[in-house]
């Protein structure tokens, strides 16, 4: 019998790293070649969010974000088989650009994959002009970790960060426009 992913230390897809810390977390982490004001703005801007977290096969049907302490940032999509994936989350902390807390209160009944309350922890890191993205899904146990990890959003997520890292060049445009007007 093969192994569980949740026994396999670390998984590397490219530049995305996916690993356990401890029984309850998950991190993901990766090098981005961006500034970490445009990579924090990309999950902080609704505008710039809705264009990136698509993974393939899936449509975004709707996405809210109101990014302050006690904001909310969610979104509803609809799968590749038609099911419906919708989470809506609490925004508990914001520091610009370096700092993201949200507490997703999970819902049981709805049938997602996320149906468990989890705290997910985004650090933005300044490394040479590149963004050292890491974050920290904190699940309520054990066992929802490693059927987390089993679960295998490892192609989702490499697929929606190899979007993210590709449209930071536009987004950067887009801000620097935007400041430039203001000013």
């Amino acid at each position: 019998m093969a192994p569980s992913r949740t026994t396999e230390r670390r998984r590397e897809h490219g530049p995305l790293e996916i690993y356990p810390q401890g029984d309850t977390d998950i991190i993901h982490t990766r090098l981005i070649d961006a500034p970490r004001n445009v990579v924090f703005a990309a999950l902080t801007n609704e505008a710039l969010f809705e264009q990136w977290f698509v993974p393939e096969g899936c449509v975004l049907e709707s996405v809210g974000l109101e990014a302050k302490p006690g904001g909310y940032w969610s979104y509803v999509m609809r799968n590749p088989d038609g099911s419906i994936s919708a989470m809506k989350g609490e925004i508990l902390e914001l520091d610009s650009p370096s700092l993201l807390v949200l507490h997703f209160p999970g819902d049981k009944q709805g049938g997602d994959a996320i149906a468990h309350s989890m705290h997910v922890k985004y650090v933005f890191s300044d490394e040479a002009g590149k963004t050292r993205f890491h974050e920290t899904l904190s699940c309520a146990t054990k066992e929802v970790r490693d059927a987390t990890l089993d679960a295998d959003f490892d192609p989702w997520l490499r697929h929606i960060y190899e979007r993210l890292a590709a449209l930071l060049p536009e987004f950067e445009r887009h801000l620097n426009e935007d400041a430039s007007t203001r000013s």
